[in-house]
């Protein structure tokens, strides 16, 4: 909790890098066994980079997670390979500029546990060699584009 600046975690048996609370700037997440990052709580992430060989490259739990900026890669080749895996209750909360890249064509970018209905503010993402997100993850922003690209939500 609280704020953290261009911290890394690396592991070979679990989390690469975890927040619960606050503000984490330039994290840096990689593990070869489970998620590189997992977000929590209500809390922002801004440009965050995260790698992981094993699961989701980031897993959220909490309604109050933004993430702004993130690049994630999941290099694990199979269907349960996803960028982004949340809770039953909630995937997270607002997801801005993202770039999502997975091994497997069948896994999703975003995905909730037993694909729960979830509500995800998201724009100006960017997804690569995966599957849509999750069917029941509904974009929150409903304001259209001003003519000089601004989305206000």
């Amino acid at each position: 909790s609280g704020s953290s600046y261009n911290d890394k975690g690396t592991s070979v048996s679990g989390v690469g890098y975890q927040q619960t609370a606050g503000l984490s700037v330039n994290p840096i997440g990689i593990s070869s066994s489970s998620n590189a990052f997992n977000f929590a709580g209500t809390m922002t992430t801004i440009n965050a980079t995260g790698i992981s060989t094993s699961e989701a490259a980031c897993s959220t739990d909490g309604t109050g997670v933004t993430i702004r900026g993130i690049d994630l890669t999941c290099n694990y080749n199979n269907a349960a390979g996803y960028g982004i895996f949340g809770s039953a209750t909630y995937t997270l909360g607002t997801l801005i500029n993202a770039t999502i890249k997975l091994s497997n064509g069948s896994a999703p970018y975003i995905k909730t546990q037993g694909d729960t209905a979830s509500v995800l503010k998201q724009t100006g993402n960017v997804f690569t060699g995966g599957a849509a997100p999750n069917i029941n993850i509904t974009n929150g922003i409903v304001a259209l584009q001003d003519t000089q690209g601004n989305i206000t939500y």
